[in-house]
């Protein structure tokens, strides 16, 4: 008996609705179909692949849970729907395109595909809902493209081998999507709607830099923000830490760092621990600098304050034990007392006022 002879589809022979749990290889499925029936494949032990015609629509929650043999399988253009749990459990699942077109993807669907290591997903999908790709653990790579709005709990916890992520402006809304990501160490995220990120990468314990697109009125690292942080830096008394620039500094960045004319406002804890910084120069449209700015910049060797300035918040400076000389402008007219905490090698002068002529 063949393959298809254990195939059974509906009178119209639009839907599979069960294949035999006998059947191994290679699966056809005839021209023509639409859909496959919720449980269809589930616990086929012995598929190997499955070659989909271009009519294809749908296929139904739970369809190949459980086909621990299944290596590769088509999409074609044209599937809109994936129900829940459609590939759970597919542990010998290797690649998956997901078709431009699809716009649902069910919870669970790709859960415990263990040997998946790559995923492309279509820009017409709006969510990835929860525990999609939980505990995919072989993950190496995920392009979430521009169109995604919501990642749900759990989405690629215990996704271990995934290292690099960026996320995009269509992104609003995040849940504990990234828990125990245990390889995650970089995160890009351009949505300027998401506010909280903490939650989303709990237990990535190696994640040491997460980026943020933000506004250029203010100056944070060539307007990205540095907004979470595994060692959080002291709490202020406004914002826990508004932005953070940990270790090191992204490529586009130098050990020299101007800041723009059109940046009206450093934020603060901008360059905290921004261990490779060693100049900065503050243009005087910049009144204040504000807290803990250039904190812990322990190789920061030179900085330039030109008039204008008029504030140095508290522990603006703290820790920078390289800084050896600092001429301040005339124009400063506060100097908190701890701004230059522990800069035990610093030699402050002060600008003298110019003399107008009478």
């Amino acid at each position: 008996m063949t393959a298809n002879n254990k195939l059974i589809y509906s009178i119209d022979g639009k839907v599979l609705i069960k294949c035999d749990t006998s059947v191994g290889g290679e699966v056809k499925l005839k021209n023509g179909i639409e859909g496959i029936y919720q449980d269809a494949f589930m616990n086929c032990l012995k598929i190997e692949s499955v070659v989909m015609p271009d009519s294809m629509r749908r296929i139904g929650s739970r369809a190949f849970q459980g086909c621990e043999s299944l290596k590769s399988i088509n999409l074609p253009e044209g599937i809109d729907y994936i129900g829940d749990c459609a590939f759970k459990g597919c542990g010998s699942l290797f690649n998956v395109s997901l078709p431009e077109g699809l716009n649902h993807l069910g919870k669970s669907a790709f859960e415990d595909c263990n040997a998946l290591r790559y995923v492309k997903l279509p820009t017409s999908l709006k969510e990835l809902k929860d525990r999609t790709f939980y505990h995919a653990i072989m993950l190496q790579e995920i392009e979430i493209p521009e169109g995604v709005e919501i990642i749900g709990n759990l989405c690629f916890c215990w996704c271990v081998w995934l290292k690099k992520l960026i996320l995009p402006s269509s992104l609003h809304e995040i849940g504990a999507a990234f828990t125990d990501c245990e390889s995650l160490s970089e995160v890009i995220v351009y949505s300027d709607s998401i506010l909280e990120l903490n939650k989303a990468f709990k237990g990535c314990n190696k994640l040491e830099t997460v980026w943020k697109r933000i506004r250029v009125n203010t100056y944070v690292n060539k307007d990205w923000e540095h907004i979470w942080s595994r060692s959080k830096p002291p709490r202020t008394k406004t914002k826990p830490y508004a932005c953070v620039c940990r270790k090191t500094l992204p490529s586009y960045l130098s050990y020299t760092t101007i800041i723009p004319m059109h940046i009206k406002e450093i934020a603060h804890h901008t360059f905290y621990k921004c261990t490779i910084l060693e100049k900065i120069e503050i243009h005087g449209g910049i009144a204040v600098i504000p807290e803990y700015a250039f904190a812990e910049c322990t190789k920061l060797k030179e900085v330039i304050i030109h008039e204008g300035v008029e504030k140095i918040g508290e522990y603006a400076f703290q820790g920078c034990r390289n800084l050896t000389r600092l001429e301040l402008p005339a124009s400063i007219k506060e100097v908190s007392e701890n701004a230059f905490a522990g800069c035990d090698n610093l030699r402050l002068t002060y600008k003298s006022q110019p003399v107008e002529d009478k």
